[in-house]
């Protein structure tokens, strides 16, 4: 996470050695569920977009 804490901030993935930020057009609560269970940072509060912690970098 980029741009926050370690429990909020903009998600990014590590591809082809290229960190890269995951869209937000077709990220919601259900997908945020999973990456705050995969973090250890318990239930979603919410979920934001339009660049809200920072644009990123996309391919």
């Amino acid at each position: 996470l980029v741009g926050g804490s370690r429990c909020s901030g903009r998600l990014e993935i590590l591809h082809d050695q290229t960190w890269m930020s995951v869209c937000d057009a077709a990220f919601d609560q259900q997908d945020a569920e999973v990456v705050c269970r995969e973090l250890d940072c318990g239930a979603p509060v919410q979920v934001l977009g339009a660049a809200a912690f920072g644009k990123g970098v996309t391919q």
